[in-house]
């Protein structure tokens, strides 16, 4: 054991009574000196670990914390240079990841990297099998320690001792500490410092891959949701894209109502907006306002376009048009319910509505929105049978009906639109 120098706390005792035998004060001042020396390398050792434990577990910067360790322990046991490998079995190869160097010795670390574990056959399998390998002299390694004598050799060690480091019974590492300009053995009592150390560096090494993995899990998730998102926007253009298409040809059928659904939509969309709906909702009822009409598709453009009075068979194939337009959306895979807010847009609180009649909550939110925008963009533009009637007559007519045909949220979201924030066609 290399303990550190110090004076004798037992010198007191060359001056015991002259009684005692002088070879006898001799052995009580050695003891006394042993016991002391003993006492203070305890103490250093306590201190030591303790700060390197303190480092391993608290800091955030797994280097630093390491590099620290290893300069701590290597001082206290007198090393030359000590250092952290680790272990990648499932490669097959090691690393010297963190190093330490007494001043006057060379650094090896970087010689060291992506080194195959098959170069050290005997040194890798007393570390699997939990053991220390400590080599006191390396001139003195046997025949089945040839390829560890050799390179030892290369690098001038002398004397070295290396402890597995492992993480839930998987080797993935040793630390290591050799001798460049002596052949001083490591004692049992560095051996349990350096036990200790192994066991400290493990626990450090698994916290820090624990974290790695949360972080690479964290940044795959942000990626992952990335591409989900951008995934999802090409997807909402797409269909706004063919939407829009879809638009354009009905409104192509019936020029007196070309860019009527944008209006609605525009007009629902921000309707919506100002009810505090959800995100996914506001764009629901968008997309349902802008193709509200598709139906009409099956009706002929004469009757679409005509200038006077609808008789009660026109009227009534006017009215099929929400349920056409359901039969052409049923199978379309809409983010929200587009074909059935098309297929109620005509329905009204009070049950007066078509093709259903139904009443109140039977209706969907977006429904009664995309309502209430076509009936006032309807009244406020021109049609083939009237003139344009204005905003102001299309506001009265919902007030009028607020509390019976239409719902009255959204009846009042539509009329603060207009009167109190400006909006307009």
């Amino acid at each position: 054991m290399r303990f550190g120098e110090g004076s004798s706390g037992g010198e007191y005792l060359k001056h015991a009574e002259g009684a005692m035998d002088s070879d006898h004060v001799d052995q009580l001042v050695k003891r006394t000196d042993d016991a002391e020396r003993s006492v203070r390398w305890r103490m250093e050792v306590e201190r030591a670990l303790a700060k390197v434990a303190g480092h391993l577990d608290l800091d955030a910067d797994f280097d630093r914390a390491m590099n620290m360790a290893l300069q701590e322990v290597g001082v206290l046991v007198r090393a030359d240079r000590s250092y952290l490998f680790i272990v990648r079995d499932g490669a097959g190869v090691m690393a010297n990841t963190h190093e330490w160097c007494a001043p006057g010795v060379s650094a090896q670390k970087e010689q060291l990297q992506d080194l195959p574990v098959s170069m050290v056959p005997w040194w890798m399998d007393k570390l699997r099998k939990g053991e220390v390998v400590n080599v006191p002299d390396v001139l003195k390694l046997g025949d089945e320690a040839k390829a560890e004598r050799e390179i030892l050799q290369a690098q001038e060690i002398r004397s070295v001792i290396a402890l597995p480091v492992f993480v839930f019974d998987k080797l993935v590492g040793f630390v290591g500490f050799d001798n460049v300009r002596t052949t001083a053995a490591f004692g049992a009592d560095e051996l349990s410092v350096l036990q200790l150390l192994s066991k400290i560096v493990g626990s450090s090494v698994a916290r820090r891959d624990y974290r790695c993995a949360l972080l690479v899990d964290a940044a795959r998730r942000h990626e992952a949701e990335k591409e989900v998102a951008g995934t999802l926007e090409r997807l909402r253009r797409s269909l706004r894209g063919t939407i829009d298409a879809i638009a354009r040809v009905v409104e192509t059928r019936d020029p007196y109502t070309a860019g009527h659904q944008r209006r609605v939509a525009n007009l629902a969309r921000a309707i919506a907006q100002d009810l505090w709906l959800p995100e996914e909702v506001v764009d629901g009822v968008r997309m349902a306002g802008v193709i509200h009409d598709i139906g009409k598709i099956s009706v002929p453009s004469e009757i679409l376009s005509k200038p006077g009075r609808l008789t009660a068979v026109e009227f009534e194939l006017i009215k099929a048009h929400p349920g056409v337009g359901y039969e052409i959306l049923k199978d379309i895979e809409f983010p929200r319910p587009v074909a059935d807010i098309v297929m109620q847009h005509h329905e009204r609180m009070d049950g007066s509505g078509y093709p259903a009649g139904l009443q109140g909550g039977n209706i969907l939110v977006e429904a009664r929105i995309v309502a209430v925008a076509d009936v006032v963009e309807a009244m406020a533009s021109h049609r083939p049978y009237r003139a344009a009637l204005g905003e102001n007559a299309a506001l009265d007519e919902i007030e009028r009906h607020r509390d019976s045909r239409y719902d009255p949220d959204v009846v009042d979201a539509c009329v603060r639109l207009f009167r109190a924030k400006g909006f307009r066609l």
